[in-house]
């Protein structure tokens, strides 16, 4: 008979490839709400980074990747919602790969300087794993990885 696997804390170290994506070549989409254009068929996944200014926003403002749907193909789209405001002033970086079917951007909120800017990244040889990404103004200051709590024991109450 096998023991059941034992859950262990896992940390996933973010550090390097954020840095890599903060300083990696962009290009302007001048349509943030349409399909990509002028991509070759085999230079997709795409990666794209859009700027909100949370300040300009509405509460909770979301922004969605959409894709065309066809019968044979699951949607891919993908929300992603600033549940909780940060803190400090700045911009908001989301980050997500995106493949052929995309269609392009959709923002719940439509007030002047929500959106800064939507970029497609250009120079993705450094970036060997392309991972949706939520980053807040302050992320220079916050721990560096992420704790997966479903893989992590119960712990006890500090009394």
């Amino acid at each position: 008979m096998t023991e059941p696997a034992t859950r262990r804390r896992v940390l996933i170290n973010l550090g390097v490839a954020v840095v890599l994506l903060v300083t990696a070549s962009k290009a302007e989409i001048t349509l943030p709400g349409g399909a990509l254009e002028n991509i070759a068929a085999d230079a997709w996944p795409q990666f794209l980074e859009v700027h909100l200014n949370e300040a300009a926003c509405g509460p909770r403002p979301a922004v969605t990747f959409r894709y065309t749907v066809t019968p044979a193909e699951k949607d891919l789209s993908k929300t992603y919602t600033i549940e909780r405001p940060s803190p400090v002033p700045g911009l908001t970086k989301m980050f997500l790969p995106v493949f052929q079917l995309y269609k392009g951007l959709e923002f719940s909120d439509q007030r002047e300087g929500c959106l800064v800017a939507a970029y497609r990244v250009t120079e993705l040889t450094r970036l060997p794993l392309l991972l949706g990404a939520v980053l807040p103004p302050d992320w220079a200051t916050l721990p560096l990885h992420q704790r997966l709590l479903d893989w992590e024991p119960e712990r006890p109450a500090y009394k």
